[in-house]
């Protein structure tokens, strides 16, 4: 257990040297959030909305104009007076009510859609900031095993110059030190990449992901997940517009009721021209009520009613798709969890294979292929115990994201 808490200690180690300052996983959520216009979109949208729960509430308020008329006629008098007008929908069928309800629900997508665009940044943000976490480790592992590699050759050499060990060897040692040569190139090719990946998104440079190795683990039911799933802004989504449709639905139905308005003047001036001069105002009730439009109406309705079930097979199906989703990341982190121990215990009995190993070759007991062959056990079950462990942490994160649930 002493010699595993070191083995993590130097983990969190490399972490550091990488890079001048450390960054938390939430700490580069709230960069990404500033360093991407989410927000912005989100409450343009939102102001957008309540913009059109004015424009529509508007519909219940009388409408005034300023009306100027000047009419010239062929062998009449020219027709000439100025006057206020109001209209006024006393009544429409309830279809001005429903397309408030439609725009508060407009509005109230606006602010969850941010939500769910949050929550994809968060989940991108979780996957970069772990490759680059496993990319340094990589680094780091395949750096230890160039300087295991370098001691081998220089001890062989030693041992070929007074004939205690065969060239052969030296050039076994050689190849091993040339290879992870090769590999440590070619991982911090893929470590730069990651790293820029991550400084774009987050907007920062010079950081290192740090976050606590030694994190307590362990496996997760699908229960404990599940009912907070159900908040998850995509769900809140198919539920709002299983909601839409049916008030487009009511809205539809609603067409084949009369519709009545207010109609009134008040002259500013006579009436020139007409047999009106002395009237100073009028004001009149129009009823429409229809009657038929070839079979418009009732299509429309049709519509509206397929448009309902779409939408509420499809929230369905997402609920289906969304508790599908959640088994598959619970066995992916219970997996990488429940492997933690195993791979705890192969990284110690590799190293201590690798000491003995060492100790029988100074005693001439094994060769320098032995040495080797024990040298890559032990840092290939170290390398393999890292990324194991942070997968693990990874995939917490990412089921919790998949919960719903952020910073």
């Amino acid at each position: 257990m002493k010699f595993l808490s070191l083995i993590l200690f130097s983990l969190v180690f490399a972490f550091k040297t990488y890079a001048e300052s450390e960054i938390s996983l939430e700490e580069s959520f709230k960069k990404a959030l500033t360093n991407n216009q989410v927000e912005n979109i989100k409450n343009a949208k939102i102001e957008q909305s309540n913009e059109t729960i004015v424009q529509n509430k508007a519909g219940l308020y009388p409408k005034i104009s300023l009306k100027g008329v000047y009419t010239k006629q062929e062998n009449l008098k020219d027709t000439h007076y100025a006057n206020l007008n109001l209209t006024h929908t006393l009544f429409k069928g309830g279809r001005d009510l429903v397309a408030i309800d439609l725009a508060k629900i407009s509005n109230e997508n606006a602010t969850i859609n941010g939500e769910h665009e949050k929550l994809n940044l968060y989940n991108n943000v979780i996957v970069l900031f772990y490759n680059f976490a496993l990319n340094a480790s990589e680094v780091k592992n395949l750096e230890l095993l160039t300087k295991q590699s370098a001691d081998r050759v220089n001890e062989i050499q030693k041992r070929v110059a007074i004939g205690r060990s065969r060239l052969g060897e030296l050039l076994q040692a050689k190849a091993q030190m040339a290879q992870a040569n090769a590999q440590l190139f070619s991982a911090k090719g893929a470590l730069s990449e990651a790293k820029e990946k991550f400084n774009t998104v987050v907007g920062v440079s010079d950081v290192i992901p740090s976050f606590d190795i030694e994190m307590k683990l362990t496996p997760i039911k699908l229960d404990e997940v599940l009912s907070k799933s159900q908040n998850r802004p995509d769900i809140k989504l198919k539920e709002l517009k299983v909601s839409e449709a049916n008030l487009n639905l009511s809205s539809a139905r609603k067409t084949h009721l009369p519709t009545v308005d207010l109609t009134s003047n008040y002259y500013l001036t006579d009436r020139a021209g007409t047999s009106y001069t002395r009237t100073k105002w009028d004001a009149g009730v129009v009823l429409t009520l229809p009657l038929f439009e070839g079979f418009q109406t009732d299509a429309k309705i049709n519509e509206a009613v397929w448009k309902e079930h779409e939408t509420r097979y499809s929230y369905l199906d997402s609920k289906k798709n969304l508790e599908s989703e959640l088994v598959s990341k619970i066995e992916t982190h219970n997996r990488f969890v429940n492997q933690i121990e195993s791979f705890n215990e192969a990284v110690t009995m590799a190293k201590k294979s690798y000491d003995e190993a060492l100790k029988d070759y100074r005693l001439g007991l094994i060769s320098n292929l032995d040495v080797l062959t024990a040298l890559n056990l032990y840092l290939d079950a170290k390398r393999n115990s890292e990324k194991n462990k942070i997968q693990a942490i990874q995939s917490e994160y990412v089921l919790k994201a998949a919960s719903g649930v952020m910073p």
